[in-house]
Formats: C-alpha cells, structure tokens, sequence
C-alpha cells in the first residue's frame, strides 16, 4: 500500500476501499438485478465525496497478517484490510454498523 498518512487530512468526505465496494456490488447485484449493480458502481466512480482506496499487495499481506492474529475474532479479510487502511490513513471514526469496527478500537457513526 502507499504511504497514505498525508491524504488523510485532505481527504473529505467518504472514505472506502476496494474491498467493501467490490463486497457491496456483489450484494446489491443478489438482491437487485445487474443494471442496478451497475448504476451503483458507476456511480460510485465517477462520486466527488467517496474516496476508494486499493488496498494493494502490502495492504493485503498487513490485513492477511492481522486476520491471523484474529482467530479469536470474527473478523473478516475485508473488516482487516479497512482496520488497516484507516490506520494507514490516520482514520478513527467508521460509518458502520459492524460492531467489529468498535472491536477494533474505531468509534462508529451513527
């Protein structure tokens, strides 16, 4: 992953990564239909208040690693890899309605 630590005081709204958008396309798509799907991710491409960050290979050997240290956590690959890019980016607030952000010692909203 790169050194992401200055981006955080300019990023505003939205942050995400590639993993929870590509976990929210496959959900919608099972629930909706494709054209949905793709008016989704579209649109969360093209958004000015939704930032995605690729986690990338050292993003994913970090999130791989604390997902080992985890076992006694239902935590996902996904929930790691966004405990590790928001530390990456100096993030302490999550919206998010997973109790594992809490777990992982980020305050959550709402």
């Amino acid at each position: 992953m790169e050194a992401l630590g200055s981006k955080a005081s300019k990023t505003r709204g939205l942050v995400t990564t590639d993993y929870v958008l590509d976990e929210t396309i496959t959900m919608i798509m099972l629930a909706h239909s494709h054209g949905k799907t793709v008016e989704f991710a579209d649109a969360s491409l093209a958004s000015r208040i939704l930032a995605i960050e690729h986690v990338g290979k050292e993003g994913f050997v970090e999130a791989l690693e604390l997902f080992k240290q985890s076992g006694d956590k239902a935590w996902s690959l996904t929930d790691c890899a966004s405990f590790v890019t928001m530390r990456t980016l100096g993030m302490r607030q999550a919206f998010a309605f997973d109790p594992h952000f809490k777990q992982a010692g980020f305050d959550t909203v709402p």
